[in-house]
């Protein structure tokens, strides 16, 4: 092989083209305040809805958790009215029960 030969099997190298100059990413400073207040009333009201659907929840819970009560308050009642269960043992269940559910009530009610 001749030179000629050989310079028409090495391939050319690449053109390099100049980079357009990169735009730098939007900080929270670059917004208007009128877009922040777009921006606050958009997400104040899809708070607002979430906290209402939230409160409805907890209300549609809450009912459930009050009829156990009063029914077990009965079952207690009537098992010691039939004196198949003493005083202590009325108030120790009562007590255990009751406490129970009302905290697992309050973990709805205000969570952490």
């Amino acid at each position: 092989m001749n030179s000629e030969q050989e310079d028409e099997l090495k391939p050319e190298p690449p053109k390099l083209e100049p980079e357009a100059p990169k735009e730098r990413p939007k900080t929270l400073l670059d917004y208007t305040p009128e877009q922040w207040a777009n921006f606050a009333e958009r997400v104040g009201n899809q708070i607002v809805k979430y906290m209402e659907s939230k409160r409805k929840e907890i209300r549609s819970l809450a009912y459930p958790v009050y009829f156990i009560i009063a029914l077990i308050f009965g079952v207690i009642g009537f098992l010691a009215w039939q004196g198949l269960i003493d005083g202590q043992s009325v108030t120790f269940l009562a007590g255990i029960i009751i406490g129970y559910l009302l905290s697992y009530l309050g973990g709805y009610l205000t969570p952490e």
